[in-house]
């Protein structure tokens, strides 16, 4: 959309000013999301000046170097560092009192919280090695614990969570992230704002059709420990599939990871199904192959995306850290529910005796091309970058939270959240 037609659907038309906040050396899925964000922004919307808090060569910062459009803050560590008068500052989620000590927020400058992880907004109660991941794995414990030693604590993150919400500088990329919140801060639910995670549209443009003869399947991801055991369920369920219907399967994995060898030796090749251990691609070749050599596409998080994209059916799977033991019901992309791209698998995710996967696998040959359909409609609706940017300058005109709204008691650090960062390296 022209920058012009994009101005006059914002009320003011005034200038803005933004500044993203993320020190990071490593690539990881904030910085590039920032980047992306950053870089759409500029594009696309000339009257918002941008900023990024980052470390001289950090993850954002490298991604600008060249760029007089952005303006860049160095961040060093020990050294207080604060963003531009008036702009709105936007983080991914945190408790105030987890913020960087070096991050100077005036009191009047009003902040952006995007939720991008699930425990962004969970506090940890015991912030030491080996004890912080107790909580995640035995919420009894971490009940039991809030309830007799942090009540305070939890009573105040409820109030933030509460004030940021109704000030309208808070926002969940998705379900997932929400449900865990309210979970874990003991919240009754209330109305929330989502701001999806974006994909860059393809450049790709290839008329999507199949081959009956043989269909081909793919994994694009990591291959780790939470996505693996899900992989292999899915992988042994369509070897089955394939010898019962006695139709063929093309079986793409691409990705690297500790779980790659016993991937590779699972024992469930036979005459209708073939598993191809692809390893990982770039960026332009992955889009490229999927593109031209994939039908189906089986994948969690923005990895979806890659497929839906390019119009590719896209078959959305769960997280789990432990093999998967029941009838796990099996569901398209373009049937997910508050944007959410994979979460913990649940007994709510089992469903015994259904055969969802063989239904969705015989759908293909007699629904193609409107499978393909629902999955480009879905991604450019909801994801695609330019959706998200709207949504951003949107949440960037009306956030009315600032620090000066935070209780006081939250912005103070214990003596064992001192220690925690001491031990990570934060001053």
């Amino acid at each position: 959309m022209p920058a012009i037609a994009i101005m006059k659907q914002f009320n003011n038309f005034q200038q803005y000013s933004i500044c993203f906040f993320f020190p990071y050396h490593e690539v990881s899925g904030v910085p590039v999301l920032f980047s992306r964000m950053a870089n759409t922004i500029i594009d696309q919307y000339p009257f918002i000046d941008v900023s990024i808090i980052d470390y001289n060569n950090g993850a954002i910062a490298r991604n600008f170097t060249s760029n007089d459009k952005v303006r860049i803050i160095e961040f060093k560590d020990g050294q207080r560092v604060s963003p531009p008068d008036d702009c709105v500052l936007i983080m991914q989620s945190i408790l105030p009192y987890a913020m960087r000590p070096e991050l100077l927020i005036k009191p009047k400058t009003k902040i952006l919280l995007w939720t991008l992880h699930p425990e962004n907004l969970v506090p940890i109660l015991i912030p030491l090695p080996g004890l912080r991941n107790i909580q995640n794995h035995y919420f009894q414990f971490y009940k039991t614990i809030a309830s007799l030693f942090f009540r305070k604590r939890i009573k105040l993150c409820k109030e933030y969570i509460r004030i940021a919400n109704i000030r309208k500088g808070l926002y969940f990329m998705d379900g997932p992230n929400f449900e865990k919140t309210i979970k874990y801060l003991f919240l009754d639910r209330f109305d929330v704002d989502f701001l999806p995670v974006p994909s860059v549209p393809s450049l790709f443009k290839e008329e999507k059709t199949i081959n009956t003869d043989v269909i081909y399947f793919c994994w694009v991801g990591r291959l780790c420990d939470f996505k693996s055991h899900i992989l292999i369920h899915t992988l042994k369920k369509l070897s089955t599939i394939a010898a019962k219907t006695q139709k063929r399967i093309y079986y793409y994995v691409i990705g690297e990871g500790p779980f790659r060898e016993r991937i590779s030796m699972l024992n469930i090749d036979n005459h209708y199904f073939k598993l191809d251990m692809k390893g990982p691609m770039t960026p332009d070749a992955l889009d490229r192959f999927l593109a031209t050599e994939v039908n189906v596409l089986t994948a969690m998080g923005t990895s979806a995306l890659e497929g839906a994209k390019l119009a590719i059916p896209t078959i959305l799977l769960d997280i789990s850290y432990y093999p998967i033991k029941g009838d796990y019901l099996f569901r398209w992309l373009h049937d997910t529910k508050d944007y959410d791209l994979g979460h913990d698998i649940s007994s709510k995710d089992y469903v015994e005796n259904n055969s969802s996967l063989e239904t969705m696998f015989l759908s293909l040959f007699e629904q193609y091309e409107e499978l393909s359909r629902k999955a480009f409609e879905y991604f450019k609706n909801n994801h695609d970058i330019g959706v998200t940017a709207r949504r951003l300058v949107s949440a960037i005109e009306h956030t009315n939270f600032a620090i000066e709204n935070v209780p006081p008691y939250l912005l103070k650090r214990t003596f064992l959240r001192k220690l925690y960062d001491k031990m990570r390296g934060f001053n």
